[in-house]
């Protein structure tokens, strides 16, 4: 038997003086996404050389089967007769990770083994989880006769999915989608000559945040979170010769440059720095702040 390789979709496999065997694949969408089914169809064109059409004795079904490594397929085995005719299949392959799926097809000829050749199916992971955390402090100095301090702990978890194009592989421009929700405390401080003040407990909030992008020239997720303002409440201010009393409700700009154009490679994976909050602080406002980011296949 001689396998010839891929001639553009086709696989022809052929013996001189018995059959020829061709196999064409279509996948649509041509990528597979971890965990999720992706309907495979495939034809083979089956065609009998002339001295076996005159023998008295049919030859046996040919029986087709699929094998890959990178996850699993079903059905996998089917057969059909020894006769001239393009024969349709399909399967449906569920990947368990990421990668390059190599799934093989032979055929079983009358007894013999024949390598239809292999088929190749781009798998990602399609829906990523995100965490977020990050410790933020911000020194308000003058501050009248003394300073402020507020120090902002928040953590983020949320979804996206790639919106992956139906008819190719990942590309360039491939738009990214997801939210998630935002949970953050702050603990304020503040010194005069007259006056010492903290909070206890910390006022507290919740804010939606939606998670946008794409995929850049580099073929890399490029993520902008863009979150709302968090809504703080249920502080306490302690302050010498004032007393303590509650403070009122206030809204928290959550909103950070670190956390825009961000980019992480197509399989995920965790950043952690420092850097500006804002273009344009406040007057007399130093910001610093540290944010660990974590971005993995679901």
């Amino acid at each position: 038997f001689i396998f010839a390789g891929p001639a553009g979709p086709a696989h022809p496999v052929q013996a001189a003086d018995d059959y020829r065997l061709d196999l064409h694949v279509d996948i649509k969408p041509d990528h597979a996404c971890v965990g999720k089914p992706t309907n495979v169809a495939f034809s083979v064109d089956y065609s009998l050389a002339a001295t076996d059409l005159a023998s008295l004795v049919p030859p046996p079904p040919i029986e087709l089967t699929a094998r890959t490594s990178l996850g699993t397929i079903s059905p996998e085995h089917w057969t059909f007769p020894a006769s001239d005719g393009w024969y349709f299949f399909h399967f449906q392959f569920t990947a368990d990770k990421e990668g390059y799926a190599q799934i093989e097809l032979t055929a079983q000829v009358d007894g013999e083994s024949v390598s239809l050749g292999t088929m190749e199916i781009q798998v990602l992971y399609c829906v990523y989880h995100v965490t977020v955390i990050g410790e933020r402090t911000a020194i308000v100095s003058p501050l009248g006769s003394g300073t402020g301090e507020s120090n902002n702990f928040y953590s983020a978890e949320g979804d996206f999915d790639l919106l992956l194009s139906h008819h190719g592989h990942i590309k360039p421009g491939t738009l990214i989608e997801g939210s998630g929700e935002a949970k953050m405390e702050v603990l304020v401080a503040m010194k005069t000559k007259a006056v010492q003040c903290s909070s206890g407990p910390n006022p507290q909030g919740s804010a939606h945040f939606d998670i946008m992008g794409q995929v850049n020239a580099d073929n890399d997720l490029e993520l902008d979170f863009l979150f709302d303002p968090v809504e703080l409440s249920g502080g306490v201010n302690h302050c010498t010769k004032l007393g303590s009393q509650p403070r009122l409700p206030s809204n928290y700009i959550l909103q950070t440059n670190n956390l825009l154009k961000m980019t992480f490679p197509l399989w995920g994976g965790q950043k952690e720095f420092d850097g500006a909050v804002t273009d344009a602080p406040p007057p007399n406002t130093t910001f610093k702040e540290h944010v660990f980011v974590s971005v993995r296949g679901k």
